[in-house]
């Protein structure tokens, strides 16, 4: 331990010369032990000395405090039994102990190392010290407070080996380059798997070796964007690989000052797959989209109260163009009241049930106000507890459809009714030729002035009509018998234009469009008569306050779309004769019935109700079929097809040489 010099010295004025000098020597001594006090008093360090059997003669210090101990306490201890074991970790990284040190400082030896006392780490440094016979008389060692400073080393070193171990085990790849040369400085184990190279490889490398040479310059622009900061994400950045071949990669960046040089710090993300499966996302969305918009149904989707999220284009070709005229409305807004109350309470059953929609015909309005009929099937949408959230499903127009089942019915109901008729009308004929015939016989053996003759003479007019009622029921089912020519229609309705005018009445006026090279049919001149009358006189009684008459032929072509609409019909050559009037026209309801025997619109005592029924049968026969387009107050145009036959003729009949006329009923 330091020793203190005295306190009290003899005057200097009682000293000699020699003392002054011993006095300047001790004052001198004395400043530099208070400066060494001083130190150890406030420096975190510990100075010791060990005699040569390993005893302390001195220990003092303020660090001494962190292991509470004060100065001189170990002073007379064994430093070799005190450190026997103590660890003292070289800087080599080697282990030995308090004991092999001394000893070995004790030789002559320098040694420095780490020491660990009560959780307070020091710095230990120990040199020998000789006396003036240059033997070693001892160790001086200087101890330093480092607990601080290892733990921040060991929490760097820490720090570092985290960082270190994400960097290595990272998934995506890292590449750290010099912003200024472009050169790479690091390279994970990621990145190397990626391009195919080594770390040592890839720090020989630049920017511009790892990408497609087109792709360049983008990607230099991007590289310089992320180093000024201007963005940190770059997308779809093409990369080559050692071998030749090109991925893709997103690219997020971070500059740092790295060994004194501003880099920027790349994260690599393949996104190769991940863009190959949205490109097949797209492709299938676009095929997708491509389909529903070429299909002829409505896709669609509801969520759980029934209301549009989706719907295909189709479904604004019957709603609406824009959006808004579906989505967000339920398909009870397109439905007439009744409809959409029927119909709601078939999905609220079936929703309640979270069952699908199988084959429900519903009838709806479009935009325009005209009425569609739709075939709605659909499945559920289930959340993965099970809960209804929805419905999507495929709308089909099958107005048409029912628009031939009702054509088919009525032709089956036409064609039963015909049956029918035609068996009765040829038995109630039978009766009537034997009535008339009998009627006749005693109308030729009475005389003139018999008073039964005029009874005999009303039975026999009352068989005459009912015979013309029979014809005209063997006209309608068929059974007639027919007398078939090489027609032209032209011909015959440039014959019959004056009776035809005469019939019709002034206040009606007649046009006639007659094709310049109409074809020929095979028909029964006396039936097409018939025909051409009957439509005329209907049109006229609809035309009560006049208007106008147009009777039209034409050669046409029946194609196979009108026959997908028309079951009646068939393709080819036709020979199409139309009776179109400005009347009153016709509703659904009536056109239903139109052709049925009997049925009629007229008053009482003005009509039979057998002329548009021996229309339909005498077309019927000539293998041809009709149709009528009628809407309230807009007219009827009543279209009959006859099939062609051969070559065209002039449309204007030899004026010289008129068809025979034939008798027919009106």
């Amino acid at each position: 331990m330091i020793k203190h010099p005295p306190k009290h010295r003899p005057h200097p004025k009682a000293q000699p010369a020699s003392c002054i000098e011993c006095k300047k020597t001790d004052d001198a001594r004395r400043k530099s032990e208070e400066l060494l006090r001083t130190v150890l008093n406030n420096a975190p360090i510990t100075i010791f000395a060990i005699d040569t059997k390993g005893v302390f003669t001195l220990s003092d210090g303020k660090s001494l405090e962190q292991v509470n101990l004060k100065p001189g306490d170990n002073v007379g201890v064994s430093a070799l039994d005190l450190f026997a074991t103590l660890p003292v970790i070289q800087p080599n990284g080697k282990t030995i102990t308090g004991r092999e040190v001394i000893s070995r400082v004790l030789t002559g030896e320098t040694l420095t190392g780490i020491t660990q006392l009560r959780n307070v780490y020091f710095d230990n440094q120990f040199v020998p010290y000789y006396g003036a016979n240059g033997r070693v008389n001892g160790v001086i060692g200087v101890a330093t407070i480092v607990t601080k400073r290892l733990q921040a080393e060991k929490a760097l070193q820490e720090s570092e080996t985290r960082y270190r171990t994400l960097f290595q085990t990272s998934a995506d790849g890292i590449l750290i380059a010099d912003i200024e040369t472009k050169k790479f400085k690091y390279a994970n184990t990621s990145i190397c798997k990626m391009f195919g190279y080594t770390e040592e490889q890839l720090r020989m490398m630049r920017v511009k070796d790892i990408h497609p040479k087109n792709a360049l310059p983008t990607v230099i622009a991007e590289f310089n964007a992320q180093a000024l900061g201007k963005k940190k994400l770059a997308e779809n950045i093409p990369c080559l690989r050692k071998d030749g071949t090109i991925f893709y990669a997103d690219i997020n960046s971070v500059s740092l000052s790295i060994d004194n040089k501003i880099c920027n710090v790349g994260f690599f993300r393949d996104i190769t797959e991940h863009r190959k499966m949205k490109e097949a996302l797209t492709e299938s969305e676009k095929r997708l989209k491509d389909i529903t918009f070429s299909m002829a149904d409505w896709i669609w989707e509801v969520d759980e109260n029934g209301v549009y999220t989706y719907s295909s284009h189709k479904g604004f070709e019957f709603f609406g163009p824009a959006r808004e005229d579906i989505i967000g409305k339920t398909p009870f807004d397109f439905m007439p009241p009744d409809e959409a109350k029927r119909v709601a309470a078939i999905f609220s059953e079936i929703a309640a049930n979270k069952a699908p929609i199988h084959d429900l015909e519903n009838w709806n309005i479009k935009k325009n106000g005209e009425r569609i009929c739709l075939l709605t099937n659909g499945v559920p949408i289930l959340d993965e507890k099970g809960n209804l959230k929805g419905y999507r499903g495929v709308d089909k127009d099958i107005t048409e459809r029912k628009k031939l089942e009702s054509q088919l019915l009525h032709a089956q109901k036409m064609e039963a009714i015909g049956r029918l008729v035609g068996s009765i009308a040829h038995d109630f004929n039978n009766a009537l030729t034997v009535i008339d015939g009998y009627s006749t016989l005693m109308l030729e053996g009475l005389k003139p002035d018999d008073p039964m003759r005029e009874g005999i003479a009303t039975i026999k007019k009352a068989s005459e009509h009912s015979a013309t009622l029979t014809r005209q029921l063997l006209a309608f089912s068929r059974k007639q018998v027919l007398q078939k020519t090489r027609l032209n229609v032209n011909i015959l309705i440039n014959n019959m234009e004056k009776l035809l005018t005469r019939v019709i009445g002034k206040d009606i006026g007649v046009n006639f469009v007659l094709a310049p090279a109409l074809k020929f049919v095979n028909a029964d001149i006396g039936q097409v008569e018939q025909i051409l009358m009957n439509l005329s006189v209907n049109a006229r009684d609809a035309m009560p306050k006049g208007g106008t008459l147009t009777i039209k032929t034409e050669n046409i072509f029946v194609n196979l779309a009108y026959c997908q609409t028309n079951p009646e019909a068939r393709t080819g050559n036709f020979v199409r004769l139309s009776i179109r009037d400005t009347g009153t026209g016709m509703s659904d309801d009536v056109k239903k019935h139109l052709f049925e025997p009997f049925f009629t619109t007229k008053g009482l005592g003005k009509g039979t109700g057998l002329g548009l029924s021996v229309v339909y049968g005498i077309v019927k026969q000539h293998d041809g079929w009709s149709d009528v387009y009628s809407e309230p107050g807009k007219g009827t145009t009543f279209n009959i097809y006859l099939p062609a036959l051969g070559a065209a003729v002039k449309a204007k009949a030899n004026p010289g040489k008129k068809v025979k006329r034939h008798q027919y009923e009106v």
